[in-house]
């Protein structure tokens, strides 16, 4: 027995209102909570700039938080140098359990995998053209890029200052609706996983945030 194209085609017009329905219920449905530093997604992004130079940037987020542990340009795509970034993320917020990342070369090269094989650190793979798989810095990107071409930016140095100033306001102002109305840094300091020492705005009272020539605006809480 077999099922025609025309067949589905019908069946999806006349069950349109309910598909539509499901397929909203599934967007709002919340993720299932995730432990802090059990996973690590990795993900290289790329930004032409007004000279037409093609600039890398590196990104890392922990799941559980969403928090951006390390947003980087880069100079090389070596597998040292990431390496590099992600010691630096190891030593300010813990070492993840694992670590989520497409196929690309730099990701998979001898001297990426030996290095998680002896720090214990598990590596996961995606299935190849399957980005929805590492969802998470995918979502962080899709975010990051429509700002990031709104402005003029010239070389590696204005690259990464635009870069921090969306890590800061993201991880310290921006509220997430999947953690609760709260920013990912405040849900590491309930785990804690960081001190108030690390805030990047030293105001001890509420004080509005613009970043990224005003394409982010938003009030910063200190914490109490």
């Amino acid at each position: 027995m077999t099922v025609g194209k025309s067949f589905v085609a019908q069946v999806i017009k006349n069950h349109q209102y309910q598909i539509t329905i499901k397929r909203r219920e599934i967007r709002r449905r919340p993720p299932r909570p995730v432990v802090i530093n059990d996973t690590w997604a990795l993900d290289l992004t790329f930004y032409q700039d007004a000279g037409h130079v093609q600039c890398c940037a590196l990104g890392i987020i922990e799941h559980g938080s969403r928090t951006v542990v390390q947003l980087k340009a880069l100079v090389n795509r070596r597998s040292w140098t990431l390496l590099g970034y992600l010691c630096l993320a190891i030593g300010q917020y813990g070492k993840p359990k694992r670590v989520r990342s497409d196929n690309e070369r730099v990701f998979t090269s001898w001297t990426f995998r030996t290095f998680l094989k002896l720090t214990g650190i598990h590596h996961q793979t995606i299935d190849t053209h399957a980005p929805w798989q590492n969802g998470k810095i995918e979502r962080l990107f899709g975010t990051l890029k429509p700002l990031i071409r709104q402005l003029r930016l010239h070389g590696n140095l204005q690259f990464q200052a635009a870069l921090n100033e969306f890590t800061a306001f993201y991880n310290h102002v921006r509220p997430h609706q999947n953690l609760s109305g709260q920013t990912p840094i405040e849900v590491l300091r309930q785990n804690g996983r960081v001190k108030i020492k690390n805030q990047p705005f030293p105001n001890k009272e509420s004080i509005l945030i613009s970043a990224m020539d005003g394409l982010l605006t938003g009030f910063y809480i200190p914490p109490e």
